[in-house]
């Protein structure tokens, strides 16, 4: 993929890609470097699609999103966001450090 981050803009970090961090990195996609981190591949929205509880196939076509090709290859979200897939385990001063998964 390589590095498409501006280096004139700053950079956020965003944990979790439910609801809350999926609209907050679209609100500042175009302003902010932004890197997401989520343990989960995947964003699900099941809770209005009783039908995604019993249909597998239908929850893995219609009820989940793939954020690694959402986010990095499809670039829903601009050219400033990348995707890791990992468990956040520490914030120190300027560093944060995670587990990929």
């Amino acid at each position: 993929m390589g590095n498409r981050q501006s280096e004139d803009k700053k950079h956020v970090v965003i944990v979790g890609a439910s609801f809350a961090g999926l609209i907050l990195l679209d609100h500042i996609k175009d302003d902010f470097n932004i890197t997401l981190v989520e343990k989960k591949d995947h964003f699900e929205w099941i809770c209005s699609m009783p039908q995604s509880i019993m249909d597998l196939d239908y929850f893995e076509n219609g009820a989940t999103i793939d954020l690694k090709q959402c986010i990095e290859e499809d670039r829903v979200f601009g050219q400033n966001t990348q995707f890791y897939q990992a468990i956040l385990t520490e914030i120190g001063n300027l560093d944060i450090c995670y587990h990929l998964v």
